[in-house]
């Protein structure tokens, strides 16, 4: 039977909620033997020591080293049971029970009849918490998602859990697969930059097709969720840099580190990844303020639209002229005045109307424009933007080699008129100089050292790219260091014809050799 489209709405994801169900099934629906009765009596104590074991095994398998057993299992029960009012001699017999029994199922995988919103239909959605290796567990991706939901519930879920994996993986030093997370992340924070432009396309397909819940959530809890976001990511580059520093200094002393190489090479990318999110993460806030612009002007032009084609011309404008007081016509003269007759301009005569015409030539039809087109205009448009950062890194470096304490205001009065109209293009020149501050220090030494592959950007600002196209004598120094000041200036530039004024917070900038 086919459904109606609004209330298929309402179910669709159905079977991903019903994971979180089923799941919940797994943790609490499973034998209660006479063995176990005997040591805890309480169903619902149970309960929460199959829980705390599941966290356990979660946190003991992040680490990249450490493996997770039986007798790691056991162990932490020992610890924890007397909390739950259990005797812990029971540990080993309640480590088994519930690693094999409870979360394992037995060693069988759980089916559980679920409805499909896609296929409008019952499916067997098949559930595991557990995969073991050579007896060593850690928890599916299905169990992890859902130890996470029952800790914190952010708007952009799959962000947050991205970050959040992150997070846990550098705590534990496993820097292989902190580097895979830091990579998704990059690939998430763009999809919502997707989303945000599918958005208001269709917004201007049929506004009234919008859901408001879904503005509201673009706006204001995907603001606060990437303030929050934007902290958390700078607090982890800190640790990663901390870090490197330490490696640094055991490759130097010569300390027999494992896989030491390895875990510099995996922080240096992790550092520049969670760089990239952080400046399009910011690039995305700052959207919020045109976006909002763009859907109220879109919603008025829908309402102004939508009232003028249910416009009544005879109810609502022939009626009333009707009803005044015996002067109709003098009403509808006024009113009217404009479709009474044309009005020329003052260098049309009438002998224009009279006079021989030439003939038409027939224009040729202008030729499509093709998709090769396309990305030719693309590639050229992209090539512009990286000359454009290019040429505004190469000026400030060049100012850096004769200035070594100077002011952001010191360095864009020392531009050449030319440059500045040039550079403020986009906004990029006020883009870069955010982006510095951002970063708060340029370590150039540390940069020299780590191995970068040259990826050209694609008409996006990357510091990295634009340091390696500089000559060596710009770069003759350890790091540069940028810190806000109380003081503010403007600058002018000419923009395709007008004068446009910028007024930003200043900076000083200081240079170490």
């Amino acid at each position: 039977m086919t459904m109606r489209s609004d209330i298929a709405g309402y179910l669709a994801g159905c079977e991903n909620r019903m994971k979180f169900i089923n799941i919940v099934r797994c943790l609490i629906d499973y034998p209660y033997s006479d063995d176990l009765k005997k040591i805890i009596p309480d169903h619902k104590i149970m309960d929460n020591i199959v829980l705390a074991v599941l966290v356990y095994i979660k946190e003991r398998s992040l680490g990249e080293d450490q493996k997770c057993r039986l007798t790691d299992i056991a162990g932490f029960l020992e610890e924890i049971l007397p909390s739950f009012h259990v005797d812990n001699e029971n540990a080993e017999f309640l480590a088994r029970y519930i690693t094999v029994a409870i979360l394992q199922n037995g060693g069988q995988i759980q089916e559980f009849k679920t409805y499909d919103s896609k296929k409008n239909d019952y499916v067997m959605q098949q559930i595991r918490l557990l995969s073991e290796n050579e007896g060593s567990y850690r928890l599916t991706d299905e169990a992890f998602d859902f130890l996470f939901r029952t800790k914190e519930i952010e708007s952009e879920l799959d962000y947050s859990v991205t970050r959040f994996r992150l997070s846990e993986y550098m705590k534990r030093h496993n820097y292989t697969e902190a580097l895979s997370q830091s990579r998704e992340l990059i690939q998430r924070i763009r999809s919502m930059k997707t989303s945000m432009e599918d958005f208001l396309l269709r917004c201007r397909e049929n506004i009234a097709r919008i859901d408001m819940d879904r503005y509201n959530h673009l706006i204001t809890d995907f603001r606060n969720l990437m303030n929050e976001e934007d902290k958390q990511l700078n607090d982890i580059q800190k640790d990663a840099k901390k870090e490197e520093k330490r490696l640094l200094e055991a490759e130097q002393n010569r300390v027999d580190a494992k896989n030491l190489l390895r875990n510099q090479k995996a922080l240096a990318e992790i550092v520049r990844n969670i760089d990239i999110t952080i400046s399009e993460q910011r690039s995305l806030i700052n959207k919020r303020s045109s976006f909002s612009d763009s859907y109220e002007q879109l919603i008025h032009d829908s309402f102004t639209t939508g009232r003028f084609e249910s416009l009544d011309f005879e109810k609502d404008v022939m009626v009333p002229l009707r009803n005044t007081d015996g002067v109709l016509g003098d009403a509808a003269l006024h009113f009217l005045y404009p479709l009474l007759k044309p009005v020329f301009p003052n260098f049309f005569s009438i002998e224009n109307f009279y006079a021989p015409q030439g003939s038409l030539n027939q224009e040729e039809e202008p030729e499509e424009f093709s998709e090769e087109d396309y990305e030719n205009l693309t590639a050229q448009v992209q090539e512009s933007r990286n000359q454009r950062y290019q040429g505004i890194v190469t000026s400030f470096f060049t100012y850096i080699r004769d200035h070594k304490h100077f002011t952001i205001q010191d360095y864009i009065n020392d531009l050449k008129v030319s440059q500045l109209n040039d550079y403020c293009k986009e906004s990029a020149l006020p883009n870069v100089i955010l982006t510095f501050y951002g970063l708060q220090t340029i370590d150039i030494q540390e940069w020299k050292r780590e191995d970068i592959p040259d990826i050209k950007p694609l008409g996006e600002f990357e510091l990295s790219w634009c340091l390696k196209n500089l000559p060596e004598d710009l770069l003759d120094m350890k790091c540069i260091s940028f810190e806000r000041s109380d003081q503010t200036f403007r600058y002018e530039y000419d923009n395709n014809g007008e004068k446009t004024t910028i007024e930003m917070n200043d900076f000083t900038v200081e240079v170490t050799l």
